[in-house]
């Protein structure tokens, strides 16, 4: 059996008085989504990575800035340039699935 281990990073409102209440209180968005399949014995198999343009919390918090470089090889270009938006990202994802199966 193998299992795949999922990491979402998300981004906060940078002020409180800025967090989404309507239609749903929003306390966050994905702005990473990371994933290691393994097998049985905990052997990595795959790794996916792809960075989630920011739809709603376009602004990001210092804290979360500073961890998405530092996880991107701390280049500004690198995340700037590979950001896609939320729809491609999740197409992107179910594409390596599918392509797995």
């Amino acid at each position: 059996m193998n299992y795949i281990v999922l990491d979402l990073e998300w981004n906060q409102p940078f002020d409180l008085r800025c967090t989404l209440k309507r239609p749903v209180l929003l306390h966050g968005e994905i702005i990473q989504i990371g994933a290691v399949k393994t097998d049985e014995d905990h052997h990595i198999l795959d790794t996916f990575k792809i960075l989630v343009k920011p739809k709603l919390y376009t602004r990001m918090t210092g804290r979360v800035y500073r961890l998405i470089y530092e996880m991107n090889d701390g280049s500004r270009q690198y995340y700037m340039a590979k950001k896609q938006h939320a729809e491609e990202a999740r197409a992107a994802y179910l594409e390596r699935i599918a392509a797995e199966a």
